[in-house]
């Protein structure tokens, strides 16, 4: 209802042209891979995504293993939600005083301190902390970094950047349940776990290590 009493026209003027998928998915990834900042933090995301998604299974099998109930582990799972809830409502705050480039720094380190206490841990209370915190620090992530490619995306570009921004990240959880399957068949639960672990810390000191990523910018640009 409120947004039908909003009259002004926001988009710019377009003349109509044939779509060209390929083109148009080119054009976009074309435009990301200048901007360094954004790719190698949509990058950086998508490999924790893939080990935090890997982790997923593997407490499921664990979870099994150990006997515990399928409606016990949907509640630890289901901490990931509340701590994205809370997490949104305070990224504004977090934009405001540290920026993206403190955030997707700050993430990478938090994730790698709260990994080992949800992989490979059936505790409920701990992972339930754990999982529920790293939720917390993503959705901060989504928030402030996607705040800023919109400020700084041109207005023709946006949905293509947009579909490669979200391409990225949600075909590496797709791929790390995949991962996490074969880790497991390969290496057993705790080979799995532990090559989870390893990964996420190399994830986490290749993004503080990124030049792009600490020369980034330290507020949001003005939307124009």
């Amino acid at each position: 209802a409120t947004l039908a009493l909003i009259k002004s026209d926001f988009q710019a003027v377009r003349e109509p042209r044939p779509r060209r998928f390929r083109k148009e998915l080119f054009e976009g990834f074309s435009w990301l891979r200048h901007q360094r900042f954004l790719l190698d933090a949509s990058i950086s995301v998508s490999l924790g995504n893939l080990v935090v998604r890997a982790n997923t299974l593997l407490i499921i099998v664990l979870a099994t293993e150990q006997g515990i109930s399928s409606g016990l582990v949907g509640v630890m799972l289901a901490t990931a939600g509340v701590g994205g809830v809370l997490g949104s409502t305070v990224a504004a705050r977090v934009e405001g005083r540290v920026g993206p480039r403190m955030v997707v720094i700050g993430s990478a380190l938090i994730w790698a301190v709260l990994f080992p206490l949800f992989t490979g841990n059936t505790n409920p209370w701990i992972f339930g902390f754990a999982w529920g915190g790293a939720s917390f620090v993503g959705a901060i992530w989504n928030v402030v970094v996607g705040s800023y490619q919109l400020s700084i995306v041109p207005d023709e570009l946006r949905g293509r950047v947009a579909g490669i921004g979200g391409l990225m990240p949600y075909g590496a959880m797709a791929l790390g349940a995949l991962l996490s399957g074969l880790l497991i068949s390969t290496f057993g639960t705790d080979g799995a776990t532990w090559t989870l672990r390893a990964a996420i810390i190399a994830v986490a000191v290749a993004t503080v290590a990124d030049p792009y990523i600490r020369s980034g910018p330290t507020r949001r640009r003005p939307c124009r």
